[in-house]
């Protein structure tokens, strides 16, 4: 047995020897005898930046309430998993809940009221309403103009007659007014005022003919019609006041010639004109009184149509108010729950129910539970090679060195951070794949891979010369050794200089430079 093991350690002695060899002769030149030389071959270029950080959440938040109160309930437990946008903690909020149920009764008793204000039902009847009374109105004019032509004429014989031949040929209204200013002195304008009445009546009697008689001929609008039953109106109020003023004007006379026992000896001119003119004030007072009602309801009913689309307006606002003050107390409401903001882990909880808590002062703590990146500060001599995008690979002390884990750089602050003197760079990195091992807090070591390039030529930056800003290599041309001048390029993590120009391929490096 110790032969064979004898045996079989030379063997594996000189199977080392040979694969030793066989590197060499694959890394330095398979074609070269001479250990001072190397020949160019296109090799790969690769540059790493080595750095430490932590594993952070990528959001992590500090949660508080817009309010305060007391804690009603707590809905979850530190260390819970959460997500976006779920409730875990609530106030107290009797007082929000009952103003809600207020809030919503008063809406809906809003837009009860704007459906009765905009029902056809309604709309119909006040219309109908509108309706009968200009059907009324019309009915009462015609026996108005029945009557008040003949009323006007009346009226003329009565005041402008000349029924009192000894007086001189005087209007009646002159003579009646002349014999009662031994008692009245203002009755001597009396005879010009209804003078001046009754001519501005005889006008408006036309004027208001004319839109009846429009009327009755049809084919005319609301508006028309409405105009005519007022000029109606106004016409018998005037027609009425004239007709008033003359009967009071011939009792008066009456009265004063009993009183002082003179006898007229027109008594029955006067006895005739009252009875007139109280059968005139009786009708026209009835067709006055008639009018002045249909009058009435025509204005109610088309205020009422009128004010119908102001109210629809304001009901609509109304409404607006309403819905306004709902979604305030409902604002009021919610700003009695914490809720996350996004999906993650519940680190600290702060309050215990019960507990009175300030508006805006944090309560909870929330990390994203899946969303784990790297964080490290990378001096300033290295950051100008890294940029977003550059893959890293990373160890975690929890694990060692054999357990490896990928990530890319996501972000590079633009302001320096000053970190023990130095000037340093925030950068973060984040997980390829979110694995469960990994741990917010966590130690990493980490390679940011910032270059790699094939088929690029490399040499040891040890045979590069430097000579008033040039650099030149010495190349071996069979027995002749000569300085070529060369562009170089990039450092490669293993000290490599990359050559831009001046070298081709298979052209041999003298590796040690004489003085």
């Amino acid at each position: 047995m110790k032969i064979w093991h004898l045996i079989w350690s030379k063997i594996g002695l000189i199977v080392l020897v040979i694969a030793v060899a066989l590197t060499w002769w694959f890394v330095v030149d398979s074609n070269n005898t001479d250990p001072d030389t190397m020949t160019l071959t296109p090799g790969e270029l690769v540059q790493e930046v080595s750095i430490s950080g932590r594993v952070v959440p990528a959001t992590s938040a500090s949660l508080a309430l817009k309010k305060s109160g007391r804690v009603a309930k707590i809905l979850v437990e530190t260390g819970d998993l959460v997500w976006a946008d779920q409730t875990i903690l609530s106030l107290e909020n009797n007082d929000e809940v009952r103003a809600i149920e207020d809030a919503r009764l008063s809406l809906v008793d809003a837009e009860l009221k704007l459906e009765k204000l905009i029902s056809p039902i309604d709309q119909q009847i006040e219309e109908g309403k509108l309706t009968k009374a200009r059907e009324d109105g019309l009915s009462e004019t015609t026996s108005v103009y029945n009557d008040l032509y003949s009323i006007l004429d009346g009226l003329d014989k009565i005041l402008f007659g000349e029924d009192f031949t000894d007086s001189g040929q005087q209007k009646n209204v002159t003579y009646y007014a002349e014999v009662l200013d031994f008692y009245d002195l203002n009755l001597n304008s009396l005879p010009t005022d209804l003078t001046l009445a009754y001519n501005q009546t005889v006008k408006d009697y036309d004027l208001a003919f004319a839109a009846y008689q429009a009327v009755s001929r049809g084919g005319v609008d609301n508006v028309t019609a409405d105009r005519a039953i007022i000029l109606t109106t106004n016409l018998v109020r005037d027609t009425l006041g004239i007709a008033k003023k003359a009967r009071d004007l011939l009792q008066f006379f009456k009265d004063r010639s009993i009183a002082d026992n003179w006898q007229s000896i027109y008594k029955t001119t006067v006895d005739s004109h009252l009875n007139s003119l109280a059968v005139y004030f009786d009708t026209l007072n009835v067709h006055w009184l008639e009018l002045v009602d249909v009058a009435n309801v025509i204005n109610t009913q088309r205020n009422t149509l009128t004010v119908n689309d102001l109210d629809l307006r304001t009901q609509k606002l109304e409404i607006e108010k309403q819905m306004n003050a709902l979604r305030e107390v409902e604002d009021h409401l919610e700003d009695s729950y914490l809720k996350v903001p996004f999906a993650g882990v519940i680190t600290e909880i702060i309050p215990e129910r019960g507990e009175i808590i300030t508006a805006n002062t944090p309560i909870v703590s929330l990390i994203s539970g899946d969303n784990l990146e790297i964080e490290s500060y990378i001096p300033e001599i290295n950051i100008a090679l890294i940029k977003s995008g550059d893959p890293v690979t990373v160890t975690l002390d929890a694990y060692g060195d054999e357990v490896e884990f990928n990530a890319a750089v996501i972000t590079i602050d633009p302001a320096e951070t000053i970190r023990d003197g130095v000037s340093t760079y925030k950068t973060t990195l984040r997980f390829t794949v979110q694995d469960p091992r990994i741990k917010s807090g966590m130690t990493v070591n980490a390679t940011i891979t910032t270059a790699r390039q094939a088929d690029v030529l490399l040499v040891p930056e040890g045979v590069i010369l430097n000579r008033s800003e040039q650099k030149f290599v010495w190349i071996k041309k069979g027995e002749v050794v000569e300085e070529r001048e060369v562009a170089v390029g990039r450092r490669s993590s293993t000290g490599e200089i990359e050559i831009l120009s001046g070298l081709e391929v298979g052209e041999k490096i003298l590796l040690q430079v004489a003085s």
